[in-house]
């Protein structure tokens, strides 16, 4: 009976090791490619909102074509693509992640990010307005 309930207890040791997620390493759910996937902004001076939903990365303001894209790698780095029309631009980033905070710096120049419900949020202020990229990943 004690052998019985030993071996039982180690396959239950070995099952839920191999089953356990890796919880040491936050990076990991960020580690890949994030596509856009929605656009929001709300103008504080001309009281005006904006909403888009992404098709393939892309969305259309204003009748201009903006596609984005972030790529996090493992040692901290990361590269942000954006490209429309007439233009493509490739953009090399550092990261620091926080909990669900990202801290997304391309030199000196840092935005705030954050990592919510499967979803990537990049916030920053153009002008007079607050603007939230949204990000799945692919």
């Amino acid at each position: 009976m004690n052998k019985s309930v030993f071996l039982m207890a180690m396959v239950c040791a070995i099952i839920i090791m191999a089953c356990s997620t890796n919880d040491d390493d936050p990076d990991s759910d960020l580690i890949g490619i994030w596509e856009l996937s929605e656009f929001k902004a709300q103008c504080n001076t001309s009281n005006e909102s904006s909403s888009e939903k992404a098709n393939g990365g892309c969305i259309e303001i204003d009748g201009d074509r903006l596609c984005a894209s972030i790529t996090f790698r493992e040692n901290g780095t990361g590269v942000f693509t954006t490209s429309g029309d007439g233009f493509d631009e490739l953009g090399e980033m550092t990261y620091t992640l926080n909990g669900n905070q990202i801290n997304l710096c391309d030199g000196d120049d840092c935005n705030a990010a954050f990592l919510r419900n499967d979803q990537l949020t990049v916030e920053w202020i153009e002008e007079d307005c607050e603007v939230e990229y949204i990000f799945s990943e692919v």
